[in-house]
């Protein structure tokens, strides 16, 4: 499927992309093997528009933002989402994560309209 968003980082010692689809997936990618890591993860009803990584709170994570207006934290250890999505009711463009506000993570989400900060789960 088409890639439409990629970000990149080291999970358990080895650096792999995190690609986003023009299906709603979210796939994992070992750049050593150009193999696969895992199954697609799923919780975007449309493309996904933006990929970040970081780590939060000792844990490797992605965001994904998708064209259905929702961004989605996931934890790439357990394969599994951090909370549940964050609604924007805009179809997201970009994602950007590593900053705080008050100590507390957040990422910085892009639209058409502007743009929103948002505290991330951080369990």
């Amino acid at each position: 499927d088409t890639v439409t968003a990629v970000a990149t980082v080291v999970l358990d010692g080895r650096t792999v992309a995190v690609t986003g689809g023009g299906d709603g997936t979210v796939h994992i990618w070992d750049l050593a093997s150009g193999q696969p890591v895992g199954e697609p993860l799923t919780g975007h009803n449309d493309m996904v528009t933006a990929v970040a990584t970081v780590v939060l709170n000792g844990r490797t994570v992605a965001v994904t933002g998708g064209g259905d207006g929702t961004v989605q934290v996931w934890d790439l250890a357990k394969w599994e989402p951090v909370g549940g999505p964050l609604i924007t009711h805009m179809r997201v463009w970009a994602v950007a994560a590593g900053g705080t506000v008050n100590d507390l993570p957040v990422a910085v989400i892009a639209a058409r309209q502007g743009f929103v900060v948002a505290q991330l789960p951080t369990r």
